[in-house]
């Protein structure tokens, strides 16, 4: 419906799949991508820099589960 389609997609039993669906493993990669990005810059940096990566990264999660949700393109989620 955000996208402007008349009808919400129908479910079907392969978008149910665990084994076919990998967006669950492309968020997972960004989240560690994330985690990693900020421990790196935790050891060598100071304290206020990888603080302002923490939030940065925090508050950019949530927009980069919708774009992955909404589009599928792991590109333009991370």
């Amino acid at each position: 419906m955000v996208r402007g389609l008349d009808e919400p997609p129908a479910l079907d039993i392969a978008t149910l799949d665990p084994v076919d669906e990998q967006r669950p493993l492309w968020q997972l990669a960004i989240l560690f991508i994330l985690v990693a990005g900020v421990r790196f810059v935790a050891e060598a940096l100071p304290a206020a820099a990888w603080i302002i990566l923490a939030v940065f990264a925090i508050l950019h999660f949530p927009a980069s589960v919708a774009i992955l949700g909404l589009e599928g393109n792991r590109f333009k989620a991370i």
